[in-house]
């Protein structure tokens, strides 16, 4: 008997084990997946102005009836529908904080001068205003890069994943002869 005793004790706790195991999984993250600028999905043919305002910079590319424009030079089409096409599909990992006094570990305090980035329409209206923070390494897929970011107005941040490249340097944008 204390064979069987022993099996049936044994059978007991490995259900109890499997339920328990089951009963906990882990929690989803709010906001995983999700598109950090959802808005931008019908927009994006309607930005006709992207202003850029880093600590190193400030400039604002227009879109005329030709082309993108930083005041009188010609910007490379491909660079902006990229930097756009690439914002559009930026994606959210996982919610960061929404304590204002660690706004600036992430670099997404607007009082501690960040990078800024507006989209307007042709009316001037705003498309998508963030604060995009520092970057984190991503090891799989040197294509994709992780930053902090929080949208203008919200309490909450984000760390994001995005194919955007370094927008900061303004040579990037220019085409040259």
């Amino acid at each position: 008997m204390t064979k069987q005793y022993s099996i049936l004790i044994y059978l007991t706790l490995g259900l109890l084990g499997i339920y328990f195991f089951l009963a906990h999984k882990a929690e989803p993250i709010p906001n995983a997946g999700e598109l950090f600028l959802p808005q931008l999905i019908t927009e994006i043919n309607n930005v006709s102005e992207i202003d850029i305002n880093t600590p190193q910079t400030h400039f604002i590319i227009k879109k005329t009836k030709y082309a993108w424009q930083l005041d009188k030079q010609i910007l490379s089409i491909v660079k902006i529908r990229n930097f756009l096409f690439g914002l559009s599909e930026t994606r959210i990992i996982e919610p960061k904080t929404s304590n204002k006094a660690k706004y600036t570990q992430l670099g997404v305090d607007p009082e501690h001068y960040v990078n800024k980035i507006i989209l307007k329409n042709p009316q001037n209206n705003i498309i998508a205003s963030f604060y995009l923070g520092k970057n984190e390494p991503i090891k799989e897929d040197s294509n994709r890069i992780l930053f902090y970011a929080r949208n203008t107005g919200a309490q909450q941040s984000y760390l994001i994943e995005t194919s955007v490249p370094n927008f900061a340097q303004i040579s990037d944008w220019i085409i040259t002869p």
